[in-house]
This record gives C-alpha cells, sequence and structure tokens, in this order.
C-alpha cells in the first residue's frame, strides 16, 4: 500500500477506536497511536516530513487558541503557575532517572518513558528531533507509558474530592459567594424620577466620579425609550432603568425614586447588543479614555469576563476577549461594534498571509540555540518554536492590517488533524522497535512507565495541596494542565458547574509545554 492509503486507515480506524467508552474514558485522538503501532510492527513507514508538518499544525493551534487567555490567566495565578509547571517537568526527570537506574533501559526508552508518562506529545517531538537516530526507541518508550499517563490523571482527578474531603460542588459555591462579594451580581431595576434634586440635570451630573457601581441603561419618558447617554437630562416622572449590583438598590431609591415593579417594554431589543472586545485599539485601554463610546451615545452596562459580570468603571480596562453589553440606537451600535470587534465578517474565514507567517517565525525561533553548562546546547525544535510564536501571535490578536485570528471550527480541525498525522507516523515510527524492546526489558517497562507518572502526580499533589494551599479546582485544573492532559481536565470540569479548572489549566498548560520540551532533550544529554 502506499503511504498515502495506510495513513489514511490509521486515521479511520485510529479516530473510530477512540470513540469507544470504558467507565466514561476514551482514548479520543491518541488511539491513533496504538492503531499506528500495529502498522509500524508489520513494517510500515511514514515520511518524517509529514509526521512532523502535522505536530506543527497542532501546536500552533493550540497555541494561537491558548495565547489570547494565556497572560491574563498568567497575572492571576502567575507564580503558582510557574511553580506547579516546574515541579511536573523536575519531578517527571526524577521519576525517570530512578527508573532508568532501576532497569538500566537505554536512555532513549527512559526518555520516551518521560514523554509517555507525562502525556506530552510537543516533548516527543523534541526528543526525536534531538536524538534522531534514536527516534524510535524514543516513540517506544511513549507509547508504552502515554495509555497508563493518561488514565492514572483521569482516575486521579476523579478520587481527588476524596482523597483531600472536599466536595467540589460545595467548594465551588463557597469560592463563587467569595467572588460575588468582590464583583456583587447585577441586576436591573427600574424607579420613577421624583427627587427634586436630579430633575434638570444630565446623567453625567448626577454621577460625576461613579460614586456608585450602577449604570443608567434606559429612560422611558410617555410612550418613548431614550438610551440613557452621559448628556441625556433627566426630568420629573421619567422612568430610569438601571443595571448595577443588587447592594445599591437602597442608594438608588434615594437618589432616583420609588421603585417600580413594571419592567420597561424589552421588545426594543435593536437599542441593546453585545460585542467582543477584538481590537488593538481597545485590548488594555481604560473605558474612560475610550471615547467613542460616548461620542456615539451607547453606554456600556456591564462587560461579562470569563463567566462574571462586571458593572463598568471607568478605570476598568477591557482586556481580549471581553464581551460588553451595549445600548444605544442601532446605527450608533452597529458602528461602536465594528471598532470594538473589527469586521464581523472576517470572524468567519482566515488570512493565511499572517498565518503562514507566524509559522515560519516559529520555525526559526525553535532554531535558536540556548546555551547550558559545559558548552551543551538545547532549541526549542520547530513544535516548541512554533507554540512560543503562537502564544504571543494570538495574544496580540493583529499587528498593524495583519489579524491573527483564526475561527474555532479551523482551530479544532487543523488542531485535530495535525495531531492525528503526528500520532500516527510517531505510533509507525514506535511499532517497529516496541516488540523488541518489551522482549529484552519485559512487561515491568509498563509499570515503569506507569511508576513515572504516579511519582510525579504526587509530589505535584504534595507541592499544591500542602505548600502552595491551591483549593480543589485549581488543583485539578493545574494537575490536568502540569501533565497537558486534556482528558483529565474534562474529568476536573465533569465536578464543576461553571468549569473552574480550565482557569487553572489555561495558566499551567503552556508553561507546562515549554519546562518538558527543555526537559526531554536535558535528559537525552544527561542520561546519555
Amino acid at each position: 500500500m502506499d503511504q498515502l492509503t495506510i495513513l489514511t486507515v490509521i486515521l479511520f480506524f485510529g479516530y473510530l477506536l477512540g470513540q469507544i467508552k470504558v467507565k466514561g474514558i476514551t482514548l479520543g485522538t491518541s488511539a491513533v497511536l496504538f492503531v499506528a503501532l500495529v502498522f509500524g510492527n508489520y513494517g510500515f513507514k511514514l515520511e518524517p516530513f509529514l509526521t512532523e508538518f502535522g505536530l506543527i499544525l497542532f501546536m500552533y493551534s493550540v497555541g494561537l487558541s491558548v495565547g489570547p487567555r494565556f497572560f491574563r490567566m498568567f497575572k492571576k495565578t502567575g507564580l503558582n503557575s510557574v511553580i506547579v509547571a516546574i515541579v511536573t517537568a523536575v519531578a517527571g526527570g526524577i521519576g525517570v532517572f530512578l527508573v532508568f537506574k532501576w532497569m538500566n533501559v537505554p536512555s532513549s526508552v527512559a526518555t520516551g518513558l518521560y514523554c509517555g508518562g507525562l502525556t506530552n506529545t510537543p516533548a516527543l517531538a523534541a526528543a526525536m528531533e534531538t536524538a534522531k537516530s534514536s527516534a524510535a526507541n524514543i516513540s517506544s518508550g511513549y507509547g508504552i507509558a502515554y495509555p497508563f499517563g493518561m488514565i492514572i490523571v483521569v482516575l486521579f482527578n476523579q478520587f481527588l474530592p476524596k482523597i483531600i474531603k472536599k466536595d467540589p460542588i460545595k467548594e465551588e459555591e463557597k469560592l463563587h459567594k467569595k467572588i460575588e462579594l468582590m464583583y456583587p451580581l447585577l441586576v436591573s431595576s427600574q424607579y420613577q424620577v421624583s427627587n427634586i434634586n436630579i430633575i434638570g440635570k444630565s446623567i453625567k451630573q448626577i454621577n460625576p466620579d461613579r460614586e456608585f457601581q450602577t449604570n443608567f441603561s434606559r429612560i422611558l419618558r410617555g410612550t418613548d425609550i431614550y438610551v440613557a447617554s452621559p448628556d441625556f437630562v433627566i426630568q420629573k416622572d421619567d422612568i430610569v432603568k438601571l443595571v448595577g449590583p443588587e447592594n445599591e438598590k437602597g442608594l438608588m431609591e434615594k437618589l432616583i425614586g420609588k421603585p417600580l415593579i413594571r419592567w420597561i417594554d424589552n421588545s426594543q431589543s435593536e437599542l441593546v447588543t453585545d460585542a467582543r472586545v477584538m481590537e488593538n485599539q481597545v485590548i488594555g485601554k481604560r473605558i474612560r479614555d475610550l471615547h467613542f463610546f460616548a461620542k456615539n451615545g451607547v453606554v456600556i452596562t456591564r462587560v461579562i469576563r470569563s463567566g462574571f459580570q462586571f458593572s463598568p468603571s471607568g478605570v476598568m480596562s477591557l482586556e481580549m476577549g471581553d464581551v460588553i453589553r451595549i445600548i444605544g440606537e442601532p446605527k450608533s451600535l452597529r458602528k461602536v461594534k465594528k471598532i470594538v470587534q473589527g469586521n464581523t465578517k472576517q470572524l468567519e474565514f482566515t488570512d493565511f498571509v499572517p498565518y503562514l507567517l507566524g509559522l515560519l517565525l516559529g520555525v526559526v525561533v525553535g532554531k535558536i540555540p540556548i546555551p547550558l553548562p559545559n558548552g551543551l546546547t538545547v532549541n526549542f525544535g520547530a513544535s516548541g518554536g512554533i507554540f512560543i510564536v503562537a502564544l504571543i501571535l494570538g495574544h496580540l490578536g493583529r499587528i498593524g492590517k495583519w489579524r491573527f485570528y483564526v475561527p474555532n471550527s479551523v482551530h479544532n480541525f487543523s488542531m485535530e488533524l495535525g495531531l492525528m498525522i503526528f500520532l500516527a507516523g510517531a505510533g509507525m515510527m514506535a511499532g517497529s522497535r516496541i516488540v523488541p524492546i518489551i522482549q529484552e526489558y519485559g512487561l515491568m517497562l509498563f509499570v515503569a512507565g506507569a511508576m513515572v507518572t504516579i511519582f510525579t502526580i504526587t509530589v505535584t499533589f504534595f507541592v499544591m495541596w500542602k505548600i502552595l494551599k491551591m483549593n480543589i479546582h485549581d488543583m485539578m485544573g493545574s494537575i490536568s494542565g502540569g501533565m497537558t492532559n486534556p482528558p483529565a481536565l474534562a474529568a476536573a470540569n465533569s465536578n464543576s458547574k461553571t468549569g473552574l479548572p480550565t482557569i487553572a489549566y489555561a495558566g499551567v498548560m503552556p508553561l507546562a509545554l515549554i519546562f518538558k520540551i527543555l526537559g526531554a532533550q536535558l535528559l537525552i544529554l544527561f542520561l546519555h
């Protein structure tokens, strides 16, 4: 069979196998590796170029998708994220060193156990790139350790609540109560103007220094509805609709007048829309410095960030990915929305000029040597370099006229396809050596791979729980990110109503990838 036929057969049956569930656990895309192992054992191979291309496609997609929130998450959980990522990489290295001494396996196989036990495909690629002559052994070690590595982390997240005797749902409720105290839940309310002190004044005169967090939304005067722009002048008996925290309702009643049960007609939906912050001229800017809102008579009533709603204030900075709810005349809303998120039609397409430029820059960065003691050097490799560049480009969003934006459907497609192609190539390479290695070292090699994972998780868990004092959701998300294990994240999120572990995962995962890519290369040099 020609290579194209072999590749498509492996991808099809591998993906099909990955959909089978056993007690809620699936192999997912990684099942392609095990089908490829069988083909490799019978002498089938894939061109190395295709294997590497699949990986860089996967890494580029991951970096672009994680980049927009990585640096924001890092600001919140930076120190903990760095510590967890380093501890995971170092503990895994120590575990592999112990196995290396205990079983006296080749350094290349031990390095593969490191990559597989820590479920890190990019580290495997970096190791194979560093030691091309031993790539088959590295890939074999990876294939032996990977399935246990993936399953053990998933099981750890499922049993963690029992280990530390904490109910994740109750812990989540406690956390949300703390967040609500810091950022109270926003509610809508309505008052009829009767306070003579505000009659005849504009909205910006009523709250010049934003002494309260409640925002004016709309005003009903007779049968007409008006947008509450800063220059709008309040008159007696106007009905004012507000959006703000519950604890300011009493203050609003004293300021404006009696509260009303009747709501303003919400059929005026054309006056309200949501816009996602995508443009550089808006990202990182304080709301009070973005004069185009007031200029166009548009009011921001709330900011939605990471699932939480905030009452906007002048000093609040808008971040990439924020969703803002804005009120105004239809024409003004369209104009402001375009400023905030750019041309919405562009969100459906990928501009391949900046996309390919990012790939080129990533390959160049991956070849930059990083000096080590005794004259040794390592580098991130093509996959690591591309991941770092993609993180930065995903965070920036655009440079000049070039937008580094890829629709979610394209992200998912290129991520899945790239990973499957790489696993097919790596699996066939490993298959050519995995049987002789098992015959030489026995089934204890599988136990050794599992021990690497268990040792790494145990050390990391102790640091997170006893030293960093992390809550249960941060621990589950961080261990999933540290082990770069998406199925483990899915298990963690099953214990959360709002996906809290994802926040910690997003902060740790990119750092863990980078440290383990370097760790795999250092292991080859050190063990050798």
